[in-house]
């Protein structure tokens, strides 16, 4: 997907928590993304921090990879994430993956639909606010 935006812009959206609470599983996600780094979430203003997942490789402003844990309602298995920025004429290409590792279909299901609202709420946020 190309993103009409800087890739500085770009960056903050997919590592700044204000953002990804809009757009990962429900809440704030809190992390200093750097390598080995543990992810923590909030699901609430005043609730306490639980971690959640783990930084496994970042390049600031080109990749990240991480993994989180699945809704618990959904499974208890990890959820891979990668993205990786390409600076391209037009702006920049987002190539974002996810892999699971699970025996549920609803999980599958659930990603799927999750993914593609990621997608749109991350081009949205680079390019409008």
């Amino acid at each position: 997907m190309t993103v009409h935006a800087l890739t500085s812009k770009l960056w903050r959206v997919l590592t700044t928590s204000e953002y990804t609470e809009q757009f990962l599983f429900e809440g704030q996600y809190i992390s200093d993304w750097n390598p080995g780094s543990p992810i923590f979430s909030k699901k609430q203003e005043n609730a306490e921090a639980i971690k959640e997942g783990i930084v496994e490789e970042v390049v600031p402003g080109l990749s990240l990879q991480f993994t989180l844990s699945a809704p618990k309602e959904f499974s208890n298995d990890p959820v891979n994430f990668s993205y990786k920025l390409v600076p391209d004429q037009d702006g920049v290409m987002l190539i974002f993956s996810v892999t699971i590792n699970s025996s549920t279909d609803q999980l599958y299901k659930f990603m799927d639909e999750q993914c593609k609202m990621m997608l749109q709420k991350i081009k949205w946020l680079a390019e409008y606010v």
